[in-house]
């Protein structure tokens, strides 16, 4: 279950699960992800609500099936502002992966512009001397 609000107003906050015996966090151990997904599902109906042809829009593949189009309206937010399904019955699977997808994309800050890598080459002087 995802989160409406996480604590400094964030979209994304991890913690550390994994500790030594001594209490201190394991370099690369398990980490506790929590999203709040009110964000991104706000975000997500932003974009579906951009009609196709402007910029921004929420594009899918050609043959999409109506499956897929179905799980992606299966939530609405009520007037309190939670998001919440529109029958007990109806799968939002589709629409929980897309969410899932933002979250991690916006982790990786794959939202920003980036530059492309400089390259430096440095000529070192070579202290071997080759007999070839």
């Amino acid at each position: 279950k995802g989160e409406r609000d996480l604590p400094g107003g964030g979209a994304i906050a991890f913690s550390n699960l994994d500790r030594d015996g001594r209490g201190k966090v394991v370099i690369g151990g398990l980490q506790l992800c929590r999203i709040n997904t009110t964000l991104f599902k706000d975000w997500l109906d932003g974009k579906l609500r951009i009609p196709p042809d402007d910029p921004g829009a929420w594009h899918v593949f050609d043959g999409v099936p109506t499956d897929y189009c179905r799980q992606m309206v299966a939530e609405y937010r009520n007037e309190e502002g939670v998001w919440v399904p529109r029958s007990a019955q109806a799968p939002n699977h589709f629409l929980d992966c897309e969410v899932l997808s933002l979250a991690r994309a916006h982790s990786l800050q794959l939202n920003k512009p980036r530059r492309a890598p400089t390259r430096h080459y440095h000529a070192k002087p070579s202290t071997r001397i080759s007999r070839w």
